[in-house]
């Protein structure tokens, strides 16, 4: 993996830090990030610490396009989007797993009933609150554009 975007900086990392988020090294090495320490990302790979500069890393996330795909945190199943609606939402037993979807060229828009989310292209959401984004963060979901940066990977594609 050859790093020819903007490297990570700061800001693109701290709010994903709490959560462990998974890095990939240009040496191809995947590890779990827990802290920073000067400019080097320190966590754990199975039962060793590993560390690595934010310059040589990328972030791996989810796209947001998984909103509305299964995804398993924390060894659950579950669906994103309706999970989101079960904690913050107007969540009813009606509501069940048929969603909406507009996809144009310039954003996404997930509803069921009315609208919930709206994802620009750049793949930033739009007119959500914050305990939505920061549910999101947790999930390890790119809310800042940052696999079409090139300062992440798209956790589907990992492995391929």
């Amino acid at each position: 993996m050859k790093l020819t975007q903007e490297p990570l900086e700061l800001k693109d990392i701290a709010s994903y830090l709490p959560y462990e988020v998974k890095v990939k090294h240009i040496s191809g090495k995947v590890f779990v990030a827990n802290q920073i320490r000067g400019k080097k990302f320190i966590g754990y790979d199975d039962n060793f610490e590993a560390c690595s500069h934010i310059e040589d890393s990328k972030l791996v996330l989810r796209p947001l396009s998984d909103l509305i795909n299964d995804i398993v945190i924390n060894g659950v199943t579950l669906l994103p989007i309706k999970a989101l609606d079960y904690l913050f939402g107007q969540h009813s037993e009606a509501f069940e797993e048929k969603y909406d979807m507009i996809v144009t060229d310039n954003f996404i828009k997930i509803w069921q009933g009315k609208s919930f989310f709206v994802i620009s292209i750049d793949s930033t959401i739009l007119d959500e609150p914050f305990r939505v984004v920061e549910k999101l963060i947790e999930w390890h979901f790119d809310v800042k554009g940052l696999i079409p940066q090139g300062k992440a990977i798209d956790m589907n594609t990992l492995n391929k």
